[in-house]
């Protein structure tokens, strides 16, 4: 599940970067009249990308407004060949944790000069935990 902070500015990446990197993926998204594909850096391997769309459901949490997103978006099948007319984004992944053994991350997705394109937090819907407290800490950090 995604949870996205609505009207939030100013993210300090760098501040991020700085303390709570986990992981950093580098992968490009093709988009042609046949569809959306998804390739990683360090492989060749190309997969279409099927999407589900759900509800969209809206809480606030202290002074922020949240969007929780249950849409998904599946690495479907793998592909051996791209259509002939497409064009490709590159972009870089981050996923920041507070802490180890969390279930909330922090995605910020980045293009190649380092400008946000997405940003939002993201756990397995399935726990049924409380993430409202690491959400918290996470937005008082970097805004």
């Amino acid at each position: 599940m995604k949870i996205y902070v609505k009207d939030i500015n100013n993210i300090d990446l760098n501040k991020l970067l700085n303390k709570y990197i986990k992981t950093t993926t580098y992968f490009s998204l093709i988009f042609s009249l046949d569809g959306i594909y998804k390739k990683f850096k360090d492989n060749d391997i190309i997969f279409s990308l099927k999407f589900i769309d759900n509800d969209i459901k809206l809480i606030t949490l202290d002074k922020w407004s949240l969007l929780i997103d249950t849409s998904v978006i599946l690495e479907n099948e793998i592909i051996s060949q791209i259509p002939y007319n497409f064009n490709i984004l590159n972009f870089i992944e981050y996923i920041f944790i507070l802490r180890e053994n969390t279930h909330i991350k922090l995605v910020v997705i980045t293009d190649e000069k380092n400008k946000i394109n997405d940003f939002y937090f993201y756990y397995d819907e399935k726990l049924e935990i409380d993430f409202k407290n690491e959400i918290l800490t996470f937005l008082l950090e970097i805004n």
